[in-house]
């Protein structure tokens, strides 16, 4: 998060720069070698060399294997493997899946899941609803093998 305000800080410090009148002769603009721009505090030069987002607000549209184009259809599925319990842990639950945006935040809310359900009936009860889960992210288990495969150093 922390990373994310930093790096839009520096872009919009750095459009800032770019939008300042040249001054001719003036000493402070070309103390950086580049003609136009004023010098850079040492606090953005180690900005530069932090890593950040293209889009830390999430303003763009996700890419194309994280839309959430049946997260309604996601919702019900995680809602009916809840069937026949309730608790307050089970309220909690069905708040986080009501408020999830995307099919990552349901993906991280499956051990929870798990949890519920074989702590309620059994663990093969709780494999056999989160089986019931698995056409939703499909495509995201054959993203992460095939960046997996992808990362692995070749001999």
């Amino acid at each position: 998060m922390l990373n994310d305000i930093l790096s839009r800080w520096a872009r919009r410090r750095a459009a800032s720069l770019h939008r300042l009148p040249s001054s001719g002769g003036d000493s402070s603009h070309m103390a950086s070698g580049r003609s136009g721009q004023a010098a850079d505090t040492i606090w953005q030069s180690i900005l530069r060399w932090i890593p950040g987002e293209v889009d830390p607000w999430g303003a763009a549209s996700p890419p194309p294997h994280q839309r959430s184009d049946n997260m309604p259809a996601a919702r019900a599925e995680f809602e009916a493997c809840l069937h026949g319990l309730d608790s307050e842990r089970i309220s909690e639950l069905q708040r986080c899946i009501r408020r999830s945006r995307s099919l990552r935040d349901l993906w991280h809310l499956r051990t929870w899941l798990y949890t519920e359900v074989a702590r309620s009936f059994s663990q093969a009860e709780a494999e056999l609803r989160l089986h019931a889960l698995q056409p939703f992210f499909q495509g995201q288990a054959k993203l992460r093998a095939d960046a997996a495969a992808t990362a692995q150093p070749r001999h």
